[in-house]
């Protein structure tokens, strides 16, 4: 067994070239296709056929949710050339399950490397992705693409560095076995997700380099480091771009990467930077810059440092130092508002013989902002809150820079006051006590200095909400072709597509609610006479009221109409960026999903013709999941989705789409009690709500790990599940050959 830390030895030059990062992206402002916070424009990222793409917070994430088709990509904008050499890091690399679903994978690519072109669309990795683009990959707990198609051999448990041709032949460079990252379908008990691995790939005109953190090997074939000569390949990747590629089955897992990191003139290191990090904002003006020497041959240093990126000798600020000197204080003070440039050089001796100069090694060049003159706030954090009502506290928080007043504020309200309400208003972090209804709204923070001629600061709010229904529809009165919200004020206007037919109509609702039900009467889809009906509230964003969602509807399926049924659904068009999320019923199962283009849908929960079904749809915005029940009971899970972009789409009963006043996909039956929720409802509410209702008894499988252990399906596992793992006890399956 050996650590993966394996260096990468280059020949020492008396001037080496002058490294410079292309690429820095943190992940960290919210879109792949932007990069704010660092160095390049973004990534090219794609979703296709189920698969996302999604950045937040400071990852970016990789996902194909339950099929095999489903597959997602990311690749950088910029390239870098490879001959100079080139370093390509993946930083904070993380992989999760992604369904529940396993057994002997039949899609099984997932791989991360340097490509040949920054394209990400369906097919632009090869036939069927079996054939990735001209470059290095390293396909992770397998290594059937190399081996062959791609697929069919499942997830071995080993994995590979190989290198693909333009004429797609592929050779493995090296492959081995991580000790503890795991989920190879054949030994599925052991699986372990728990690395998280750091992953620098470095390219040369004659070599490459793999080096990862963040597990041991074993079983180590080929070479991870090495030329391509001895390798028996000619390197055709003249130009690199970072990418990843994700598409798997049995399980699905997910790649999260927090940080891609590209260098042109790549060299390795002798001096790491401490602090401030690179790209950092909001430095303070008098901020001691540190590094680490991490070559014991280095016996002198320079330190640069300056506005310019290009850090002639005018910025200069030490020249040949000793080796031991680790910090410099800049005097006078920094400027304010103002992006610095650094960078330190390393001298060591020249082991030539009869040589007397030093070897120099250029530095990788350092950058930073310093604070502005007048005090600086980070939005409220979390940006939303929702909680159970009566909560004993919740804690928002904000960071100041340049800072030396705090004072927080409710919107509608004005000014806070520490108290039994309150604590901690004119410090930089706000506890509200006993959360009630009353509590709800959105919080900011003021931030000030005694800088003269500056003026204070808001911060962006954090909305606080308790776990509510934000949205009710009863559907057992329409006054004047309206059906009330009971909770909002959101009220559905009744709409036919043909002005002067009839509108959804009261009818006999589910009898232990009570009341009524709203009939949309939309039988033939062909025919306008009997197609048409549907109900809107307009652009209701009740996706910005809470920490998720969760859709209820009580539903009367009257049959097939010919089209796609919408019955709850926030959606302008099938279109990931006109829509939000849609509750639909399939034209050809019958059954109901929840869902939206571009991202992860449930399985479909099956209605039958004529009966009432209480549907339940929720989400989870903090882990992605959603799920769907069908009367108290969990039907199917999905993970990886998120909202779609459309945040301008009306919310809907009874209708998919609607563009410029005309609608289609209608829904054909009766709906009753639709409500929305600011939050996911958990399995026992849910099931706890059907009981209660229908006065039944509901099995809440979620209640326990034990549950797969009821093999007769009763909800409990007692003596009889015992009975039947006994009654194959001991028994020899084994066959053995014949005399």
């Amino acid at each position: 067994m050996r650590s993966f830390s394996i260096l990468w030895m280059v020949a020492c030059l008396s001037v080496m070239t002058w490294a410079t990062v292309t690429v820095d992206d943190h992940f960290s402002d919210a879109a792949i296709g932007t990069n704010t916070d660092g160095i390049g424009t973004g990534f090219n990222g794609n979703g296709i056929w189920g698969g996302t793409v999604t950045e937040s917070e400071t990852t970016v994430t990789l996902a194909s949710p339950t099929a095999g088709w489903e597959r997602a990509n990311i690749a950088s904008k910029e390239a870098v050339a490879i001959s100079t050499p080139a370093r390509y890091e993946f930083l904070g690399v993380k992989f999760a399950k992604n369904t529940s679903s396993w057994g002997t994978g039949t899609t099984d690519r997932l791989y991360l490397g340097v490509r040949a072109s920054n394209s990400t669309g369906d097919g632009s990795l090869g036939d069927g992705q079996s054939n990735p683009d001209t470059g290095f990959w390293i396909q992770m707990e397998s290594d059937s693409v190399p081996a062959g198609a791609g697929d069919g051999s499942s997830w071995t448990g080993t994995s590979c560095l190989f290198y693909e041709s333009a004429s797609n032949v592929r050779t493995v460079l090296a492959s081995w076995t991580f000790d503890t990252l795991n989920w190879d379908d054949n030994n599925a008990g052991t699986m372990n997700f728990t690395p998280v691995l750091d992953i620098t790939l470095q390219l040369s005109a004659t070599g490459y380099s793999l080096t990862i953190a963040g597990d041991t090997i074993s079983n180590v074939t080929g070479s991870l480091t090495g030329t391509y000569a001895a390798a028996g390949i000619t390197n055709e990747l003249t130009t690199g771009y970072a990418a990843a590629f994700v598409q798997g089955e049995a399980p699905s897992v997910n790649t999260s990467i927090d940080r891609i990191i590209v260098t042109e003139n790549a060299v390795p290191s002798k001096i790491d930077i401490d602090q401030p990090e690179t790209g950092e904002v909001h430095v303070p003006v008098d901020q001691i810059l540190s590094w680490l020497v991490v070559d014991s041959d280095v016996t002198l240093i320079d330190f640069y440092l300056g506005t310019d990126p290009n850090l002639t000798v005018s910025a200069r600020k030490l020249f040949n130092v000793p080796a031991t000197t680790t910090s410099y204080t800049p005097s006078p003070a920094l400027a304010n508002t103002t992006t610095y440039y650094w960078r330190v050089d390393a001298y060591e001796p020249n082991q030539a013989p009869g040589a007397t100069d030093l070897i120099m090694t250029k530095g990788d060049v350092w950058h930073f902002t310093t604070a502005g003159l007048a005090a600086e706030v980070s939005p409220v954090s979390p940006a939303i809150t929702a909680v159970n009502a009566g909560e004993p506290s919740i804690v928002l928080s904000v960071t100041g820079y340049n800072a030396t007043a705090y004072q927080w504020y409710k919107q509608d309200v004005g000014v806070l006051s520490n108290g039994s309400e309150y604590s901690g208003v004119t410090t930089n972090t706000l506890t509200i006590y006993d959360v009630q209804l009353a509590d709800e709204g959105n919080y900011y923070c003021q931030v000030d200095n005694d800088s003269p001629g500056t003026e204070p600061v808001d911060s962006v709010p954090g909305l606080v909400m308790t776990k509510r229904v934000i949205i009710h529809y009863p559907l057992d009165t329409v006054v004047d072709g309206v059906t009330p919200d009971v909770v909002g004020g959101d009220d559905m206007t009744l709409v036919n597509n043909v002005i002067g037919n009839p509108l959804p109509s009261l009818v006999t609702g589910v009898p232990e609610l009570g009341g009524s039900g709203l009939l949309f009467n939309n039988t033939d889809s062909s025919d306008p006479n009997y197609s048409g009906q549907y109900a809107t509230a307009g652009d209701v964003d009740v996706e910005v009221m809470g920490t998720g969602l969760t859709v209820e509807a009580w539903i009367k399926w009257a049959g097939t109409n010919g089209v796609y049924q919408g019955v709850v659904t926030r959606k302008t068009t099938w279109a990931g960026n006109q829509m939000m999320w849609q509750l639909e019923q399939d034209m050809n199962t019958a059954g109901v999903s929840f869902t939206r283009s571009g991202s992860s849908s449930t399985d479909r929960a099956p209605l039958t013709v004529d009966q009432w079904a209480y549907i339940v749809a929720t989400y989870d915005s903090a882990t992605g999941t959603i799920r769907i029940y069908k009367d108290g009971e969990l039907y199917a899970t999905a993970t990886g989705f998120t909202y779609g972009t459309g945040t301008d789409a009306p919310l809907k009963l009874g209708c998919n789409d609607l563009v410029e006043g005309v609608a289609s996909g209608f829904f054909n039956g009766t709906l009753d009690d639709v409500k929305i929720y600011n939050y996911a409802r958990s399995s026992s509410e849910i099931a706890q709500s059907y009981a209660d209702i229908m006065n039944v008894s509901v099995c809440n499988r979620e209640g326990t790990a034990a549950m797969e252990f009821d093999v007769n399906d009763d909800c409990k596992v007692d003596l009889l599940d015992f009975a039947e793992f006994a009654a194959d006890w001991l028994n020899d399956n084994r066959v053995y050959p014949q005399p």
